[in-house]
Order: C-alpha cells, then sequence, then structure tokens
C-alpha cells in the first residue's frame, strides 16, 4: 500500500501533526530561527491548520495574519 501511495504522489495526510510534533521538540530548525511567516488569504482555519501556526508561533520571529471576510463572519475569532 505504502509503495503505491508514492508511487501516485499522495501526500500523508498526517504531515501536519508530524511537522507540530518536530516544532514542539528540541531538534534545531535553522530554516526557521528568524523566519517571518505571512499567511494571506484566509477567513477561517481548521483544528490543524491552527494547531501548525501556533506550535510556528514558537519558532518564528513572527508571524503575520491577514484574515479575509465582509464583517458577516460573527465567530471570525472564536478559536482559543
Amino acid at each position: 500500500m505504502e509503495g503505491r501511495i508514492n508511487e501516485l504522489q499522495i501526500e500523508d495526510i498526517n504531515i501536519a501533526d508530524q511537522f507540530i510534533e518536530l516544532l514542539y521538540s528540541d531538534v534545531p530548525i535553522r530554516s526557521l530561527e528568524d523566519a517571518v511567516i505571512y499567511i494571506d488569504g484566509f477567513h477561517n482555519f481548521t483544528e490543524s491548520e491552527f494547531a501548525l501556526i501556533q506550535a510556528l508561533e514558537t519558532r518564528v520571529r513572527t508571524i503575520n495574519l491577514l484574515l479575509t471576510h465582509e464583517g458577516t463572519n460573527k465567530q471570525l475569532f472564536r478559536k482559543n
């Protein structure tokens, strides 16, 4: 099965969870040490995406978010 997944170049859907674990580990990630990240064009995040942003926040210098909405999404900032 894994060989077929590789053959079809299907991404592992758990890669975000693996990356989050790596971000919270003690493993140095030099490319993120002084990084400034821009996230643009979103109006909401999945739980997995939100967890990834929180984990990145522990490793990078700055995260800039541009949230798009028309003022009708009253629950835009509903996640803690």
